[in-house]
């Protein structure tokens, strides 16, 4: 696992060097890897902690993909996850916008 204390800070630290095609693979391990972690731990404190951690990945994964806030997600941990986007995207690209252009797509 690239973040140890089950943390989406860690993980972004972690994967700094990572291509953006890359990160969603990483992302899907890392979540796998959690929910692992549950199933293990489940009846203490570090299994809740997996598991909202692998929730929070799905969730990023989500947003990274769709570009669409995940149904039921609040919105202040929509904007903290946009947030992390936003951030990874300045990692990946340098600055580039991860969306493609609206006018290309039509085309």
């Amino acid at each position: 696992m690239i973040a140890q204390n089950l943390d989406l800070e860690e993980f972004l630290r972690g994967i700094s060097s990572v291509g953006y095609n890359n990160i969603m693979e990483v992302a899907e391990t890392e979540a796998t890897e959690a929910e692992r972690l549950y199933y293990r731990f489940r009846q203490q404190d570090k299994g809740k902690q997996a598991i909202t951690y692998a929730n929070q990945l799905k969730n990023l994964i989500f947003l990274l993909r769709y570009q669409a806030r995940p149904s039921g997600l609040s919105k202040d941990d929509y904007n903290y996850l946009f947030s992390l986007r936003n951030r990874i995207a300045a990692l990946s690209f340098k600055g580039q916008s991860i969306t493609r252009s609206p006018s290309k797509d039509l085309c």
